[in-house]
């Protein structure tokens, strides 16, 4: 996922914090884009054959097919040939000026994908390719909470991977979970906060990886219908919602929308939202005041 994590854990038995690492290694390994030998890759290259995951893959998979298609495309995990064509195919802190103009490849869809759920298998069309990106971040941080809490290991967990951030159960302090906002400390003001209890927060970002090339700065949010660094109105948007994994395909269709179509997404999925426009305005979406803190 080439990200830092943080986990904070309430009451948890002596082991938890080792397992919760030990978990979060193993997704890594396998959900990587950047080894040839993980999952993903094996899928990937799979040329067409039908390909058995393992039953939290598969979920994953399942997960951003129907985010695709309850976006109608704004959000698209097809979208791998797109982001290597834009220079990057290695993770981030590995990435330098591109020296050569890039080349842009729309992303395929999800259309063509055949699911097959009693086996756990998955079958990528040739000339198809995913990456989950940030949906891996928030789909991995539900996954953890999900499953330590569900086994009794902790009375509360905070998992946040790469800014994505899941909580369920009791907090450390009497104020609940509070959860600091980076993108919105703009115009001098100081970053808004938001309160949740069982719930996910996160943000995507236009102005944080970044490089550059001869055309100018690129960005790794692109729009699928043209594997360009997405051209939006909007710099930053973090989103509220049940899971960590719905909130991180939402932040996604809102960003390629801009601000006039991101009310659809938030709405279609639950959520509540807080954006940042290009001019450095605070944009609210749903019942986020109900959350900020």
């Amino acid at each position: 996922m080439g990200t830092t994590a943080h986990l904070i854990t309430v009451g948890a038995r002596t082991h938890v914090v080792d397992d919760l690492v030990s978990r979060l290694g193993d997704l890594e390994r396998r959900w990587t884009r950047f080894s040839a030998t993980s999952e993903l890759s094996q899928l990937n290259s799979a040329s067409g054959a039908v390909t058995v995951v393992e039953p939290d893959t598969f979920r994953l998979i399942a997960s951003a097919v129907e985010g695709w298609h309850r976006t109608k495309g704004s959000y698209d995990p097809t979208v791998l040939a797109s982001m290597t064509a834009q220079g990057y195919d290695t993770s981030f802190e590995n990435i330098g000026p591109a020296p050569t103009l890039a080349t842009t490849i729309a992303a395929p869809g999800c259309g063509d994908i055949v699911l097959m759920p009693q086996s756990n298998a998955v079958q990528l069309p040739i000339g198809i390719a995913l990456d989950f990106g940030g949906i891996g971040k928030g789909f991995a941080a539900d996954l953890l909470c999900d499953e330590t809490m569900s086994s009794a290991a902790a009375s509360g967990l905070c998992v946040n991977i790469g800014g994505d951030v899941r909580v369920h159960g009791e907090a450390p302090t009497s104020d609940g979970w509070i959860i600091g906002l980076a993108a919105t400390a703009v115009g001098g003001n100081k970053a808004k906060r938001v309160a949740l209890g069982d719930g996910a927060v996160c943000t995507s970002r236009t102005d944080l990886r970044t490089w550059t090339g001869p055309e100018g700065q690129r960005h790794h949010l692109l729009d699928p219908r043209t594997g360009k660094p997405t051209e939006t109105d909007m710099t930053a948007i973090s989103v509220i919602a049940g899971s960590a994994a719905v909130a991180e395909l939402v932040t996604k269709a809102a960003i390629v929308s801009g601000v006039a179509g991101a009310a659809t997404y938030v709405e279609e999925f639950g959520a509540s939202a807080l954006a940042v426009n290009t001019d450095g305005a605070l944009i609210e979406f749903g019942n986020i005041k109900d959350y900020l803190a």
